[in-house]
């Protein structure tokens, strides 16, 4: 006889068999280092938000919300991002996809969380919207520039440091200063900041910074995503001038040691502040978009949420770490 299904919040001690119907289903590697990295190490870490369906000892299914800090209308308020779902192939077709939706919209239901979102994949993105739960807001997409056509950053008379990702003060006032009026954002704060991209991050990362005198004016964080080729720009914020700009760029260029790049990419939405002059520079739309989902679980929250005009996001407020 089939075991029932139950859905509940993880349990001490089940890290492996998450990490192996994840690897199972996604087909790529995944260790227990970068799950409790991701799920239990954060600044907001909270293990009642890794949700399990389970036909007696078996795991059928798994997903999982991360708490996060952001701002709304320029107020801290909580919120949760909802990744990899995933369900093992031999207990498809029996409804633990949505199942284990519901249980993580009644468990956002009963929390003072204002915001619940997401970035599904294309198979995830229709079963979500079916549930009715969730308001697609907007497709975000990349825009991307070559090196070569970025060309010389001349003498912008600023001093661009490359260091290891740790952060500070000055880092998240940069944010504030430029991002003030924004309606909706992540508050990158210091603690996210550090553990987002920090030494225990799954990726290698590497912060530049743009300095006039002792004023940081500018300050980009980068991976290498396909080695001898290209290189996001996951998290970056300036003021809006071009010979600091790409005194950012080359700087990114040479962290990685010149010749590992050849492509920049970044998110950028049209109505955000730099964006004209991105496409001054050269960057061009790439046709891959993301798609964007919220909920305001308790309906509670200011309906600034809804304007995809108040929105900025950068690609670390994705779930691909």
């Amino acid at each position: 006889m089939t075991e029932p299904l139950v859905y509940r919040s993880m349990r001490a001690g089940e890290g492996p068999a998450v990490v192996d119907l994840y690897s199972r289903v996604f087909g790529v590697p995944y260790s227990l280092e970068h799950w409790s990295w991701q799920y239990a190490d954060g600044p907001r870490a909270n293990l009642d938000e890794v949700f399990l369906c389970c036909s007696g000892d078996v795991l059928a299914g798994h997903t999982a919300s991360v708490p996060a800090a952001y701002l709304l209308d320029g107020q801290p308020i909580g919120a949760s991002h909802i990744q990899n779902i995933c369900v093992d192939p031999t207990f498809r077709k029996r409804g633990i996809f949505t199942g284990i939706l519901h249980e993580i919209r009644d468990y956002h239901d009963a929390s003072d969380y204002l915001l619940a979102t997401g970035h599904p994949n294309a198979l995830s993105y229709p079963l979500m919207m079916r549930t009715g739960h969730y308001t697609h807001l907007f497709d975000i997409y990349p825009v991307g520039l070559s090196l070569d056509a970025l060309g010389p950053a001349g003498d912008s008379g600023l001093r661009v440091e490359v260091s290891e990702p740790v952060f500070g003060p000055a880092d998240t006032a940069l944010f504030d200063r430029e991002l003030a009026g924004v309606g909706v954002r992540n508050s990158r704060e210091v603690d996210y900041l550090d553990w987002r991209f920090g030494a225990t991050a799954p990726r290698d990362y590497r912060v530049v910074r743009a300095f006039d005198g002792e004023v940081l004016r500018g300050l980009a964080v980068a991976k290498i995503y396909a080695p001898g080729a290209l290189v996001d720009l996951v998290e970056w914020i300036a003021e809006d001038d071009d010979a600091l700009i790409r005194a950012l760029l080359q700087g990114v260029a040479e962290a990685f040691g010149g010749g590992a790049v050849r492509t920049f990419e970044t998110w950028s939405m049209e109505h955000n502040k730099l964006h004209p002059r991105l496409l001054g520079l050269g960057f061009e739309r790439v046709e891959r978009p993301t798609p964007f989902i919220a909920r305001a679980p308790n309906d509670s929250a200011s309906k600034t949420w809804m304007d995809a005009e108040a929105w900025f996001m950068s690609m670390a407020d994705s779930d691909v770490y």
